[in-house]
């Protein structure tokens, strides 16, 4: 068949290259989002272009298929694949800084009923609670107030 009865498919080819943010994988075609066109390959590699327009009137020829179906597979592995990964971690971070926030937040009605019933019931198992200055020096130990020299020497001295 004759050149002039195929869909020139280097646009997109260069559109991949040049500006991979503007596709999207969706149900194992990809997305044009600004032209709203979609990329299919059939079982025998061959690409296919839908669109509203007559841009999917035209086939697409092997040679082109083969070089859409590599620049693809390149767009996939280099960009859709690591933006999915950064997305997922974004959105575990969040969910994890979330639950963290949620630790350290006031306590609900609920809760603070849930813990008077048990402390009434003898079944709360309170721990003590520390004020810890944040203006101690960083290597201060915390816990019980160190003894003054004098009054070790006193305590050694009594016994």
């Amino acid at each position: 068949m004759d050149d002039d009865f195929y869909l020139d498919a280097s646009p997109v080819i260069h559109a991949l290259w040049e500006n991979p943010s503007e596709f999207e994988l969706r149900h194992n075609c990809v997305r044009h989002r600004p032209s709203h066109h979609w990329l299919t390959f059939d079982r025998n590699g061959a690409a296919r272009i839908s669109a509203r327009c007559n841009c999917a009137e035209l086939p697409i020829s092997d040679e082109q298929s083969a070089a859409l179906k590599a620049a693809v597979t390149h767009w996939e592995e280099a960009y859709w694949r690591p933006l999915l990964a950064r997305k997922a971690a974004a959105r575990r971070i969040a969910e994890i800084n979330r639950e963290f926030a949620r630790h350290f937040g006031p306590k609900t009605r609920w809760r603070r009923a849930v813990e008077a019933v048990l402390i009434w019931c003898g079944l709360h198992a309170s721990v003590p609670h520390f004020h810890i200055d944040p203006l101690l020096p960083e290597d201060a130990e915390l816990g019980e107030p160190a003894l003054s020299s004098a009054a070790t020497s006193r305590e050694l001295v009594s016994r």
